[in-house]
């Protein structure tokens, strides 16, 4: 599977995103609610990560990095909320997206070093963007990548100028992505396959926080099985 993020002007994005909703309950504070009890559970099993060995550590790590992934949707939902509504500020600056993909790279390294996968950064690019939100879009990328990619193949994080634009690429080895997948970035009219399980949230997200930095992500198959997610 492959990512690329490529940047150029664009004029301002519309968001019409529909989050489920519970009368009388805000989406936030039902985040907050269930983040909670999550980080308690994630602080006790890296606790007993640390303090045992073999198989019960191997199976307490696991547990840790699916509950991280857990916390990145529950922020995706809040977050996609926010932006529907126009609450969540966009602070656009120059800047190194090397420096932006380290960060990235450190927040997914416990899911990477669980499948035995080497995340390699070549090249940089400066381009305008929200440090933040461009660290977790590159997230959500590297996640589906580690995800769904095969154990103990690296996945290549390539950062080119092309042009008036920077480019980002995620490539792995992995499957190719699900039509229900390109149907969530307007590939397909209609898909006949869902999406994978957890990918569809992080795409939604991810597609969002890519327009509300003038960027565009896109999925496009590839030959041998893998697809291609670039932002123009």
């Amino acid at each position: 599977m492959r990512f690329e993020l490529r940047f150029r002007s664009r004029p301002p994005i519309r968001y019409d995103v529909v989050v489920f909703a519970i009368p009388n309950l805000p989406v936030s504070r039902l985040v907050h609610d269930l983040l909670n009890p999550i980080a308690s559970v994630k602080a006790n099993l890296e606790f007993i990560a640390q303090s045992v060995s073999g198989e019960v550590r191997e199976a307490a790590v696991e547990a840790a990095v699916e509950l991280c992934r857990a916390e990145r949707m529950l922020r995706d939902i809040q977050d996609l909320d926010r932006l529907a509504r126009g609450e969540l500020p966009i602070y656009l600056a120059s800047a190194s997206l090397a420096e932006v993909a380290k960060g990235a790279i450190l927040e997914v390294a416990p899911a990477a070093a669980a499948r035995g996968v080497k995340i390699e950064l070549r090249g940089d690019a400066r381009a305008p963007c929200d440090i933040g939100l461009m660290r977790r879009l590159i997230v959500n990328l590297l996640s589906i990548a580690l995800r769904y990619g095969p154990e103990r193949v690296p996945i290549d994080l390539t950062i080119e100028v092309e042009g008036d634009r920077a480019r980002i690429t995620v490539l792995d080895r992995g499957p190719a992505v699900a039509q229900g997948e390109r149907a969530i970035l307007g590939g397909d009219e209609a898909a006949s396959a869902p999406p994978r399980p957890g990918a569809a949230l992080g795409l939604a997200f991810s597609e969002i926080a890519a327009r509300a930095q003038n960027a565009l992500l896109q999925v496009e198959a590839r030959e041998g099985g893998s697809a291609t997610i670039i932002v123009i």
